[in-house]
């Protein structure tokens, strides 16, 4: 089972992208909303040809941080089906002194670890 720590690296549609070590692999909000809203693995250089909504791990929830999620879906080149081994944990918590500031994106971790499994080998 592949295990990843993320780092946050920028911003997008008003929540942190997040790269891993690598940095061959993203995590990012793609900015829809209601059913179609989408937390997304993918190749991070998805990011920069403009293709937010393209991944290979989609979340189908508008949460205000990843490790909200609570059902991921993988693409098996067929149909999106639910990877239960998928889960997105953060190191640490928002002081309360963030949380009491209103600033949104000050409430994001700057750190995140990441477990799944594959679907399709």
């Amino acid at each position: 089972m592949p295990e990843e720590i993320f780092t946050m690296s920028g911003k997008l549609n008003d929540r942190p992208i997040y790269k891993s070590e690598n940095g061959e692999i993203g995590l990012w909000f793609d900015g829809q909303s209601g059913k179609n809203a989408d937390w997304i693995f993918g190749n991070f250089t998805n990011i920069a040809k403009n293709q937010t909504t393209e991944g290979f791990l989609t979340s189908d929830e508008d949460t205000p941080c990843p490790n909200y999620v609570a059902k991921w879906e993988e693409y098996n080149g067929q149909k999106w089906s639910q990877n239960i081994n998928a889960n997105v944990y953060c190191y640490g918590a928002p002081s309360s002194a963030n949380q009491n500031r209103g600033n949104f994106f000050e409430l994001f971790l700057t750190t995140i670890f990441v477990i799944w499994t594959q679907l399709i080998n």
